[in-house]
């Protein structure tokens, strides 16, 4: 900007320059464009009588060149004053280029409804000068609108610089503009997004989930059938019941109405026949130690979910039952704790209590080396805005997101809302589960079948989150009757 401003002044004194040269001889800077004279003029002689024989009124001096009884000094003196104006008119005409560089002058808007001749372009010059917020914002509008030009359509920059748009409105349509030439550039250098038609690829999309729907219903036939061939092992069918094993077992306990055997003895007796007629197994960690006697089963393959919550003791006996493991999990996930494990009372303070880590037996398995493989593909979130911080903060930005067809939304994503009022007591802040309590109101008095989840940082807060939900219930026989419906 400082570079355009002293474009600016030097401009404005070649022009105050050309005003002096001109009162010098009696000429009005304003009468005629003395410019377009010097320009058309081959040398100072054609140029003196160029003015002589203008339209406007003549100066005494150039009486005489006009009745062409000029004096060989004289006429070298005008000819030495004409040579000196062509100078100028070359300075001036050169720092008024120097300024239109530096700033993407356009003449028309620079000269359009303003006064006319040497006189109007200073008053010009001096007005830029006089607002210098103004003229740095121009000048950095100029430069902007430069590099816009080799991105946007020029029809675009011509409007927004001709004030065709709104102040308003200027940041939407560079926004679109930009949109625009992006998507076209999109376009042009991917052929098949080109010649893409949504009727088509909305038919490939139903039938890749006719063929899936087909497929997963085959897959369950086809695991029904390979069950159906497995041998299931009989058994023993002795003369007393607690004699019946495997098959025998279960047929028998199938046949009873109640006071049937406990699923660990079923377990025992018929461990064989029970893996023959359900080959997987869904079980926790205390559940495997409690039904599964150590030796009676083996599996082919274990498979440990959530493996960051699990400890390793934990994991270990169903690990001891299997040829081989698969463990799944998130490291970046909170480790296993006794957190929640622990029964307090309402006067134990929750923050004080130690939440220290542990491991996991997915840290275990990682310290040991074994092969890993890492999920890349994030499907779960409806909005990408639900798990952009966690790809951010925690996974690098390695995680493929699918993007969201709306960046804002009322009923997808994540909204921050400040609580200015915002106060920490006593394990509670009051304005903010006011704010909350306010919010599930109006959530629910719009939908009452909507479901609704409020999570708090503990359940000091969560009481009292809940206590002024009942609050504004009890003042709203309206919200009261949805609020029940919802807990219905």
């Amino acid at each position: 900007m400082n570079l355009a401003k002293e474009r600016l002044i030097s401009l404005r004194e070649e022009i105050k320059s050309l005003v002096s040269d001109l009162d010098l001889i009696g000429y009005s800077s304003n009468t005629f464009d003395i410019q377009k004279l010097c320009e058309s003029a081959e040398n100072a002689e054609a140029l003196l009588l160029a003015l002589a024989e203008c339209d406007a009124p003549v100066p005494q001096m150039f009486n005489a060149v006009l009745s062409n009884n000029c004096e060989p000094e004289s006429f070298a003196r005008y000819s030495q004053w004409a040579q000196s104006y062509r100078a100028s008119i070359q300075r001036a005409d050169y720092a008024k280029a120097k300024f239109a560089e530096q700033v993407d002058l356009n003449d028309q808007h620079w000269n359009c409804n303003r006064a006319s001749g040497l006189e109007g372009a200073i008053m010009r010059c001096d007005k830029a000068l006089g607002k210098e917020d103004e003229f740095s914002t121009y000048v950095l509008f100029t430069k902007s609108s430069a590099e816009l030009r080799k991105l946007l359509s020029r029809n675009l920059i011509d409007c927004i610089t001709a004030g065709k748009y709104s102040p308003q409105s200027i940041r939407s349509a560079v926004r679109l503009g930009i949109m625009q030439a992006y998507s076209a550039d999109i376009l042009n250098s991917t052929p098949a997004l080109n010649t893409f038609q949504g009727a088509d690829h909305e038919s490939y999309v139903n039938k890749f989930n006719e063929a899936t729907e087909a497929l997963d219903i085959l897959q369950r036939k086809r695991v029904i059938s390979k069950i159906e061939q497995k041998s299931v092992p009989r058994g023993e069918a002795g003369y007393r019941v607690s004699e019946h094993t495997e098959l025998h077992l279960i047929k028998h306990e199938c046949n009873k109405q109640r006071r049937h055997i406990p699923i660990r003895q079923l377990l025992r007796r018929a461990p064989l026949a029970a893996q023959a007629l359900k080959p997987c197994f869904m079980m926790g960690p205390r559940s495997v130690a409690q039904y599964l006697t150590p030796g009676s089963l083996e599996f082919d393959v274990l498979l440990i979910d959530e493996a960051s919550q699990l400890k390793p003791e934990e994991a270990l006996g169903a690990c001891a039952r299997a040829s081989q493991v698969i463990v799944v999990g998130d490291s970046k996930q909170l480790p296993p704790t006794s957190f929640f494990d622990r029964t307090t009372n309402d006067n134990e303070d929750e923050d004080a209590i130690s939440m220290d880590d542990q491991e996991s037996i997915l840290d275990a398995l990682k310290g040991a080396a074994f092969p890993a493989r890492i999920l890349r593909w994030h499907y779960r979130s409806k909005h990408e805005s639900l798990i952009a911080f966690s790809n951010l903060k925690f996974y690098n930005n390695e995680l493929n997101l699918f993007p969201s067809p709306e960046r804002k939304s009322n009923t997808c994503g994540i909204t921050y809302r400040y609580i200015e009022q915002g106060l920490f007591e006593n394990q509670q802040n009051k304005p903010e589960a006011w704010a909350v309590a306010e919010r599930v109101k109006r959530l629910i008095s719009k939908n009452p079948k909507l479901s609704v989840g409020v999570a708090t940082m503990s359940s000091k807060q969560a009481q009292l989150v809940e206590s002024y939900i009942d609050q504004l219930a009890k003042n709203n026989p309206q919200f009261d009757r949805a609020l029940t419906d919802n807990r219905a």
